[in-house]
């Protein structure tokens, strides 16, 4: 599913962040002047509240319609609720009860939206954490680039396989033409003693052929 993949999620999700981070650093800089370590602090929780929970939230949701992780997904979904619930009751304290100092013109209507903006993202969270972080969906990945990883493997063992036996037939051949060629000098050099055998019998047989004729004519 397209939706599923990281290269699509991802930036929607870091989209999502920065419009929430925009409109909190919005209110942290009208309602507090001073302490910009406050104002992160504050910016950081309500980060942590609208966005990194709700995935938390699909990710117990998910698990649940499995009937997966019963030990822990309870305790996930506890605390990523009560964290995004505490971030709506302080989005809203903050928004409605600072009206006259943080929108002048048209202040109810600004704060209802910019109040229930975070709400909008944090749903969309939930939806991308339900579906994105399927726990099945991540085991098949996982599977997969393993299956991917032995398939290579197996081609490698093949072609190893393969060219051993090519060098081993190389070397069968090797040692055969090592035969025949042994087997012709063997030959060879049999030949020659036969031959020097004759020879030597031959220069035996002059000899004495010509002792005896010595002989007679004395």
């Amino acid at each position: 599913m397209w939706f599923t993949r990281s290269s699509v999620y991802v930036p929607v999700l870091l989209i999502l962040l920065l419009v929430d981070i925009a409109g909190f650093f919005q209110i942290t800089n009208q309602v507090i002047v001073s302490a910009p370590t406050l104002k992160g602090i504050i910016v950081v929780g309500f980060g942590v509240a609208f966005e990194v929970a709700p995935l938390y939230i699909g990710y117990a949701v998910c698990l649940r319609c499995y009937d997966l992780g019963a030990p822990i997904r309870n305790y996930i979904l506890c605390f990523s609720a009560s964290s995004t619930l505490l971030g709506i009751v302080a989005n809203f304290f903050l928004r409605f009860f600072t009206l006259d100092t943080t929108a002048p013109n048209h202040s109810f209507t600004v704060a209802l939206v910019m109040f229930l903006l975070p709400i909008i993202t944090s749903l969309m969270n939930l939806v991308f954490g339900c579906l994105s972080f399927d726990p099945l969906l991540m085991e098949l990945r996982r599977l997969a680039k393993k299956l991917y990883t032995l398939k290579s493997l197996n081609n490698q063992m093949v072609g190893l396989i393969a060219e051993y036996s090519a060098d081993s037939d190389n070397k069968q051949l090797e040692l055969y033409g090592a035969k025949v060629a042994y087997d012709d000098t063997i030959e060879e050099l049999s030949l020659l003693q036969t031959q020097l055998k004759a020879y030597v019998q031959t220069c035996a047989t002059s000899q004495s052929f010509m002792t005896d004729i010595g002989g007679r004519a004395i």
